[in-house]
Order: structure tokens, then C-alpha cells, then sequence
């Protein structure tokens, strides 16, 4: 009984393994360079294989800008939002005391403007440096 488990334990992973390992085929990436598997797509012009492999949008100085001012953005609307919040608690606090009813409308009015003008700059951003 022991032999059969055996024998058929190595039967099937037998199997198992020869039909999960494909058949390699070589791509002629000269003749085709738009083959499937091909890292390059040669360039008849200069003469030289243009890497596909690099797909990233974020590479290079205008990602890295990007990056950086997208992280300025969202520390501008975290902060505005926060003012929001500490606004709206002094208005709370402020018992109906006119001065203090003002301070906390004239924070809030600032700091709503504060997080238009970071989603419009945001927006803008992105827009710009999509088209490049």
C-alpha cells in the first residue's frame, strides 16, 4: 500500500511539473522588435534599441517635481483643514462674544480659501506636467 502512495505521489508531481513548465521559444527581437518578450524596440533612425522596459511616468526631473510640489500641496490642505477644525472650535468656545465670533469666521474664511487655492494649485500641477 505504502508503494501505490509512493508511486502515485510521484506520478502526479511528476505530471504536475512537466505541465506547468512552459516551452521556451526564442524571440527574434531584430527581425520583430515588437514581439512579445523583446526588452527594446530598435530604432531604425539611430540605430540603437529604445529601452521599453522604463515605463514609469514619475521618472526623471519633471517626476520628481511633481512629487515634491504634490507634497507640499497635501501638507498646505492638511493644514488648512486643520485650521478649519480649530476654527470651528473657537466659534464654539467663543460664548457669542463679537470679537471672538469674528476672529474665528475671519480663520475659517482663510482657511477655506487656503484649501481652494491648494486642490486649484493641485489641479493645475498635475495638468501641466501630464502635458509634458
Amino acid at each position: 500500500m505504502k508503494k501505490l502512495v509512493v508511486t502515485l505521489a510521484i506520478a502526479l508531481s511528476a505530471a504536475g511539473l512537466s505541465a506547468a513548465v512552459a516551452p521556451a521559444y526564442a524571440v527574434d527581437c531584430v527581425k520583430d522588435p515588437t514581439a512579445t518578450g523583446c526588452p527594446c524596440q530598435v530604432n531604425p533612425s539611430a540605430s540603437v534599441c529604445d529601452d521599453l522596459t522604463n515605463t514609469d511616468p514619475d521618472a526623471g526631473l519633471s517626476g520628481v517635481f511633481k512629487n515634491v510640489i504634490n507634497m507640499m500641496l497635501y501638507v498646505a490642505g492638511v493644514i488648512a483643514v486643520v485650521m478649519i477644525i480649530v476654527s470651528s472650535i473657537r466659534m464654539v468656545n467663543s460664548r457669542g462674544e463679537s470679537d471672538n465670533v469674528a476672529k474665528a469666521r475671519h480663520t475659517l474664511m482663510y482657511a477655506v480659501i487656503g484649501l481652494v487655492v491648494a486642490a486649484s494649485a493641485f489641479a493645475v500641477v498635475n495638468f501641466v506636467l501630464g502635458k509634458l
